[in-house]
């Protein structure tokens, strides 16, 4: 097993700790940021009654699916830009960057207006109480 041989521990150093963690903490930050935002509105949303509570996790839920739906599309274009940087090929690195952000602003855009225009119908998706359905719209 040649493994152990084509790796080591003088690989871990202070540098490449310190540039994988300029990379990594913001990003968990910014996402546990999402999470502890989120509670709050959660706990604030409480107490105004049961139905906004409601209508409230219902949004959530639906902003959360168009984030991971971005998410996995930045991703992607990220792999891209890697591939295309790992061949020396700055242009189209720089390139598919474009075509990623492109395409998740469409997407943004796109979903948005669905949502503004179809409002009931995803509400639709968690429940089909008439009465959920007419707050949901309205809010």
């Amino acid at each position: 097993d040649g493994a152990s041989e084509d790796w080591s521990l003088k690989e871990i150093t202070w540098v490449r700790i310190k540039t994988f963690a300029d990379l990594y903490f913001p990003s968990a930050f910014g996402v546990a940021s999402d999470f502890w935002r989120v509670a709050v509105i959660g706990a604030m949303a409480a107490n105004l009654g049961e139905e906004e509570v409601a209508v409230f996790n219902t949004s959530y839920r639906i902003m959360w699916i168009v984030l991971i739906m971005v998410m996995a599309l930045a991703g992607a274009s990220g792999i891209n830009m890697s591939m295309r940087l790992g061949r020396m090929d700055h242009h189209g690195a720089k390139q598919a960057g474009h075509i990623g952000v492109g395409m998740a602003a469409v997407f943004c855009f796109s979903v948005g207006a669905f949502v503004w225009l179809f409002i009931r119908a995803f509400g639709e998706i968690f429940t089909n109480d008439e009465q959920f359905l007419d707050l949901f719209s309205e809010a």
